[in-house]
């Protein structure tokens, strides 16, 4: 029976090599092509990045469930659940920026669960479910893991929890920068848009990068002070989250304008956001 130290050393290895393996397939050129709109791309490298992954889980994890952003729908046995982000930005990847990432997480759960067995639908799995994520930016070489009982860690060392000494403090999100996106269709639905405004509108700054992995490590660092997004797949929301929660931090879904938005960094700014997007 493998164990959680066991699945948490195969993730790792796995967001490694393929992270490397879509460096070096994008430094050898690139086919584009687009999904539901012209920002939204894929590559070859996420495909083989993909197989990659999902080969190896097969070969050494086969009774687990394995659901990647390329398609793959593996239902599993054991109670263990791996979600497959292979680039995660993949226009920032396309781009030759450095800010993407090769993201995983894992859940274990137990495995007569029926309605997590069955679940095949990519936003369902509440963000704190998670038992562990990997997350590794290639261009700088950083690989951090972590998890709700795992502190998380960039490159083998600790990373500080909130409250503790070495990480800086918001009061409130007055004086926080907020990690996010919201993508240019949305700012003509009123009620989407507002909700967003009404979060942004209180904070001191903030940063739209393209990467929800590799905000959400930014947030687990203390670079930045909380993330937020709405309508996204577990692939974009798991691995990162899992690297907050092992840091102290919370995640938080929230209900508002008819979508659901994930929260995540210190839990008194988590808190004031969830407020401010139900308009409390």
């Amino acid at each position: 029976m493998n164990t959680t130290t066991d699945n948490l050393h195969l993730a790792a290895h796995l967001v490694h090599t393929a992270g490397n393996l879509s460096l070096s397939l994008r430094e050898r050129g690139l086919t584009i092509d687009t999904k539901t709109s012209i920002s939204d791309v894929v590559t070859q490298a996420d495909r083989a990045a993909e197989d990659y992954v999902v080969t190896t889980l097969h070969n050494q994890r086969p009774t687990d469930a394995v659901f990647g952003e390329e398609g793959t729908a593996h239902l599993g046995t054991s109670g263990t659940r791996w979600t497959i982000d292979p680039v995660d930005g993949t226009y920032n990847f396309a781009n030759n920026f450095e800010y993407w990432c090769s993201a995983i997480a894992f859940t274990e759960q137990d495995p007569t669960d029926p309605v997590r067995l069955s679940n095949r639908e990519r936003y369902l799995s509440p963000s704190t479910n998670v038992t562990a994520g990997a997350v590794y930016q290639p261009c700088t070489h950083t690989l951090w893991v972590g998890g709700p009982n795992i502190p998380t860690t960039r490159n083998g060392q600790p990373l500080p929890h909130f409250g503790e000494a070495g990480r800086p403090h918001r009061d409130s999100l007055a004086a926080a920068c907020i990690n996010t996106y919201l993508h240019p269709t949305f700012h003509h639905n009123p009620d989407i848009y507002a909700a967003f405004l009404r979060v942004i509108g209180r904070s001191a700054t903030y940063r739209m990068m393209g990467s929800a992995s590799v905000d959400l490590a930014s947030v687990a660092e203390g670079d930045t002070d909380l993330w937020m997004q709405h309508r996204l797949p577990d692939w974009d929301r798991l691995p990162g989250a899992a690297l907050v929660l092992g840091v102290g931090g919370d995640i938080q879904d929230v209900d508002a304008a008819g979508e659901i938005w994930t929260l995540a960094g210190a839990p008194h700014l988590v808190e004031e956001a969830a407020a401010a997007l139900r308009g409390d």
